[in-house]
């Protein structure tokens, strides 16, 4: 009797034990279909040889929607690539293919409807390219029975990919997201068999290139963008078909009253299509990541309010944008409050900056408060004159010499005065980039930022404002002159104000520090002078503000020599 206790209280035991123990492990990954094989018609996707279709409907030349978080045991998975509607048993391809959880898999189909094939192509979602680079790799799907290399810019003496056998593809490789060319040549020869834009953007940072064709001279290529969403216009490109649109976006309109930030959600697609949210709660002075490479002649961007309808824009451009041709369109305002975009655009055949040694760099008057503006961009002792550009006009870009020290003048008009005088908060010009300055602001505030077209992602522009936006006042209120400058000892500020106040200057470095300041003194209205306290300060450029009241008045350039 004591046994058969005994016996039942063990397996009383293992059997409350068994919901602890270890279940068959369940991989997890994610799964999306190319459909490029010929003369199929649209096909279905089922998976795990269930009746029922995953994916249906899938175009040829297209993408199918990506399934996250499938499942499956022993690490092993079926997919099977049906004409759309036929269900199981009619299967162009039935594929067992082996899994790793947290990782992404692409199901490219290809060949033709007789002799269909497929090349399962695999991604860890924890791999990511530095910046600045796109992570690269290419898969050998055509009929061509030779191996060939793919180059990308120039055919040099070593390829980006080497050796690619009919039906391989090839690891990731880094290339930079600057480059301008893929060319395709035999393995082991130096002449191109075809020649294409490279389709790379900062924004798409997982670039596939699937390489179909029956022959040399019928080659056929095609990018894949997983990054960009499925079935969009980017997600698989005909590289023989495309032409490349590149756009950006920036907010330069500012809130009205005390609160200048404003957050816009923005939309971006072709006008015949739904609204597709591209970014949200993009801030005043920010800009979007590059969207790109769109393949559309016309293009539709709406500028939202954050968190409301797209029904209901601040404003909308609906414009034909030339291929080959990257834009920045910049939401600003008239005078009057009123919205308004400028359109800026910049041809890819214009050879990017080479690195370092050069930078190039255009002006545009993105504020309508200030009538005609003239512009004094200087770097080190290079000085770029333009203007005077009324509200939305731009100049074409111009060589300056990056390293080199970088502020700049605004002038209204023909003034003699700059209503504006600062260096720029990052110091230097930077090199091997693109550079728009941006006038922006309105009554309360004038500032100038700056956006670095080579500088990939989301991000607030760059500016000259290195401790806020310098209030303006414009007239016969406020006058300030500084002797001598340059400055070799004492140096002071001469004042003239309509009324009295209580005033402060400041002196700020090249990246926007204040290093020294005055005593707040009272003055009353008309004429003053004050010491400009420069003890201890090395020889460089500096910029002098004037608060008066507690408010930036005014600032003046001046250098100190030692």
């Amino acid at each position: 009797m004591n046994h058969a206790r005994h016996l039942r209280g063990v397996l009383l035991l293992i059997f409350l034990l068994l919901p602890a123990l270890p279940a068959e492990a369940q991989t997890r990954f994610n799964f999306r279909a190319v459909h490029l094989i010929d003369d199929a018609g649209e096909i279905d996707l089922h998976f795990q040889n269930r009746e029922t279709a995953s994916i249906t409907g899938v175009a040829y030349e297209t993408v199918s929607e990506l399934l996250q978080n499938l499942t499956a045991m022993n690490d092993e998975f079926n997919v099977s690539y049906v004409r759309t509607g036929q269900g199981l048993g009619g299967e162009l391809i039935d594929a067992d293919i082996m899994v790793e959880s947290n990782r992404e898999y692409v199901g490219v189909g290809y060949g033709s409807a007789s002799s269909p094939k497929i090349a399962v192509l695999e991604r860890n979602r924890a791999q990511f390219p530095q910046p600045g680079k796109v992570l690269f790799r290419a898969l050998h799907a055509s009929a061509i029975p030779l191996a060939v290399d793919v180059y990308v810019n120039e055919v040099g003496t070593t390829p980006t990919v080497s050796d690619l056998q009919q039906d391989n593809s090839s690891s990731f490789v880094p290339v930079e997201a600057t480059s301008t060319s893929i060319s395709i040549t035999a393995a082991g020869s130096k002449q191109p068999i075809v020649t294409v834009t490279a389709p790379f953007s900062p924004s798409n940072p997982f670039v596939t290139l699937i390489i179909t064709g029956d022959s040399p001279e019928n080659i056929r290529l095609y990018v894949l963008n997983i990054s960009a969403p499925p079935n969009s216009t980017g997600s698989l490109v005909s590289l023989e078909e495309a032409s490349y649109t590149d756009v950006r976006i920036v907010n330069l309109r500012p809130g009205s009253g005390d609160n200048p930030d404003s957050k816009l959600d923005i939309y971006l697609n072709k006008p015949t299509l739904s609204d597709l949210k591209v970014s949200d709660s993009l801030r005043y002075r920010h800009t979007t990541q590059n969207f790109g490479p769109l393949i559309a002649d016309s293009l539709r961007i709406k500028f939202v309010p954050f968190g409301e309808s797209p029904n209901q824009p601040v404003h909308q451009v609906i414009r034909n944008f030339r291929n080959d041709t990257a834009y920045v369109v910049a939401l600003t305002q008239f005078k009057d409050r009123r919205p308004t975009a400028i359109t800026l655009g910049r041809s890819p055949v214009e050879p990017l900056p080479p690195g370092p040694g050069t930078s190039l760099v255009r002006f545009v008057n993105a504020t309508d408060f200030y009538g005609p503006i003239r512009a004094e961009i200087i770097a080190g002792n290079q000085t770029i004159e333009v203007g005077p550009l009324e509200f939305k006009e731009q100049t074409t870009f111009e060589n300056i010499q990056p390293g080199q020290a970088f502020s700049i003048r605004l002038y209204a008009g023909s003034g003699s005065d700059p209503i504006y005088d600062r260096p720029a908060a990052i110091g230097v010009v930077p090199g091997g980039s693109y550079l728009t300055i941006f006038a922006i602001g309105d009554t309360d505030q004038l500032s100038v930022d700056i956006l670095n077209e080579s500088q990939p992602g989301r991000q607030p522009l760059l500016t000259f404002d290195g401790i806020g936006a310098v209030a303006v006042v414009r007239g016969s209120d406020l006058d300030m002159a500084i002797a001598p400058n340059p400055i070799a000892g004492e140096a002071r500020a001469m004042i003239a104000l309509e009324g009295s106040g209580q005033v402060e200057l400041l002196m700020v470095d090249m990246v926007g520090r204040i290093v020294s300041a005055t005593e707040e003194v009272s003055i009353e209205g008309g004429r003053s002078s004050l010491r400009i306290e420069t003890d201890g300060l090395e020889a460089g450029s500096y910029t002098v503000l004037l608060k008066v009241d507690g408010q930036v008045r005014g600032s003046r350039g001046v250098v100190i020599l030692r």
